[in-house]
Parts: C-alpha cells; sequence; structure tokens
C-alpha cells in the first residue's frame, strides 16, 4: 500500500521474522576486533538499538540472553511492533522496548549513545528519504567505537530485480492490499513464463525463484507469502555492491571491519588458491568482498562497520 513517503511499502501485513544469529553483540565484536579495532566489550553494560527489527524475534532473543544490555527496537509497521511487544510482555523482558515510526520521524537522541545497532533486513528496500534518515540516525546513535551489523542484498539478486519491478508495474496499486497483489502478480508472471517469455527463458535464476513463490501460492502458505509480499512491494528496493554500501555510510563515520560471518574474512576458506594472487592484489577489504561476492554470486551481505574509529594500537 502506498504511504505516506510517496513510496511502497507493506503496512497491512505483518513481517514474520526470524531468528539473525549474527547480530550477536559478541559476533560484532568479534569480527572488529579481528580486524584491528578495539570494539565494545558484550560482557559490560551496552544499549543495543535495532532498526527494522520485524517483529522482535531476534531482539527479543538477545534481550532474554544479554540482561545486562538495553535493547531498543523500531519499526514503520505498527502490526510488526505489536508482534513484538506482546512476545516481550509474555517473555517478562524489562530490558527491551519497542517503537513503531518511520526512520524520518525519530530524534536519535532517543537512543544515543549506543554501543551497537543492527539493521539486518531493511536497507535495500528504502526509498531515498528513508535511507538518507537511517544513515543520519546511524551517525548520531552509535558512539565513537560503537559497531553496526548492516545487511543488504547485493550481487547475486542483480537478475532478478527486473522480474519484481514488472510485478509492480503491471500490477500497480489499486486498493486491493499487499496479498492480493502479490497473488495476481506472480500468476500473471508464471502464465507469462508459460507462453514464452524470453527474459524468464534467457534468465535461469529469474525463472527458479518464480517457480519458488508460486509454488508458496499454489500451497497457500500464507506465511510465506506474507514475507515475500514485504520484499516484492518495495518501490525503492535496489541491490547493491559493498563498495556503494561503504561509500553512503563513509560520511556518516563508518568504516567496514568485515564481513559478520567471521569465516568469511578468511580467505583460505573463501577464495580458491587459483586465484589467490588476484585476491591478494586488491586494493583493501572492501575490494576483496567484491571480488568475492561476485565469485560466488552472493545474494545477501551481513557486515559489520565501527563507527569513528582508529585502529587498536594493541591489537595483534
Amino acid at each position: 500500500m502506498t504511504d505516506a513517503f510517496g513510496d511502497t511499502y507493506v503496512r497491512d501485513l505483518a513481517y514474520r521474522s526470524s531468528f539473525v544469529p549474527l547480530q550477536a553483540p559478541a559476533q560484532l565484536s568479534y569480527v572488529a576486533a579481528r580486524a584491528g579495532f578495539a570494539p565494545p566489550d558484550p560482557a559490560l553494560a551496552f544499549r543495543y538499538v535495532e532498526f527494522g527489527c520485524g517483529s522482535g524475534v531476534t531482539l527479543n532473543a538477545l534481550a532474554a540472553a544479554c540482561p545486562q544490555g538495553q535493547f531498543i527496537g523500531v519499526d514503520f509497521n505498527a502490526a510488526s511492533i505489536a508482534e513484538a511487544c506482546s512476545e516481550a510482555t509474555r517473555a517478562g523482558l524489562g530490558n527491551v522496548t519497542y517503537l513503531a515510526e518511520a526512520f524520518s520521524a525519530l530524534d536519535a537522541a532517543r537512543f544515543a549513545p549506543a554501543d551497537y545497532v543492527a539493521c539486518a533486513g531493511t536497507w535495500s528496500w528504502l526509498d531515498a528519504a528513508e535511507k538518507a534518515a537511517l544513515t543520519g540516525l546511524l551517525q548520531a546513535t552509535l558512539r565513537p567505537g560503537g559497531l553496526l551489523l548492516l545487511g543488504f542484498v547485493t550481487i547475486g539478486r542483480a537478475a532478478v530485480t527486473p522480474m519484481w519491478e514488472a510485478l509492480r508495474a503491471l500490477v500497480p496499486d489499486a486498493g486491493q492490499g499487499s496479498m492480493p497483489r502479490v497473488k495476481a502478480g506472480i500468476r500473471l508472471l508464471a502464465a507469462l513464463r508459460d507462453h514464452g517469455a524470453r527474459y524468464l527463458e534467457q534468465n535461469a535464476s529469474a525463472s527458479a525463484l518464480l517457480a519458488e513463490v508460486q509454488a508458496h501460492l499454489e500451497r497457500g502458505d500464507e506465511r510465506a507469502l506474507q514475507n515475500v509480499s514485504h520484499n516484492l512491494l518495495a518501490a525503492g528496493f535496489r541491490q547493491q555492491l559493498l563498495s556503494e554500501v561503504a561509500a553512503e555510510l563513509a560520511p556518516a563515520g563508518l568504516q567496514f571491519c568485515g564481513a559478520a560471518a567471521a569465516q568469511l574474512n578468511d580467505p583460505d576458506f573463501a577464495v580458491p588458491a587459483a586465484l589467490r594472487a588476484h585476491y591478494d592484489a586488491l586494493p583493501g577489504s572492501v575490494a576483496k568482498a567484491v571480488f568475492q561476492d561476485f565469485l560466488d554470486a552472493t545474494i545477501s551481505r551481513a557486515d559489520v562497520f565501527i563507527s569513528r574509529a582508529a585502529a587498536d594500537a594493541t591489537s595483534a
């Protein structure tokens, strides 16, 4: 449905979140320490903010596991926030609070100073205004040396993006609701495929993804389609290379530390021996990560950035 910002986001369906272990404070601090920085100590008291927390599955779990932390979750989807609050109350969590607001409506003073910020599944779906607002929040919220976990969609989805753009264009928002709109779009794309649409004939990854969501539709899997609706109907969606994202975050004082999945930062595990010389010759960790993404057709990244910090002079 069309929102107050003049772009398309799904507000009539809650996003069904899943637990994201890479958001754990200890994981983020470990990655930053391995990159040569002095990160926050997750064993001490800390403040953790999640922008785009969905239904709070990860944040509630972290709040339960880390009583020394204070947690704040923000999402513009009121249905998701209501579910997050309900689960926090049921679990008796006194160290987590939730806000149902757009990023552009937030005052960073409500969150700063934060030791950790997570934005695991929102960045790639934001329109320009909300992305700018979020970037400003990251700059103002994170204390020097604080860590950001940022998830975004990258090169492995590049071939699929035009199909979702076509769905939005062929089945425009006419007030029918998000679920009927997505169902109609999937059926139309499937009909095009079945009658020889050359885009799908020539694009195996798009055809495979269409078959996957069509299977959800045919099974009547409303839960899966609910999340698909959020992904397909965001008009601001675009995939980006890490180099683009790092350039957008640099003016906010955020520096790339490495992938949150720490093994991806070890070329002995992540790069074939035959390509190691090419990898080693690349100018810096961002370029090396892009190299790996191209090699693996990586669909989504989860990366750790540090705010306004110099390297730790005591690190090995």
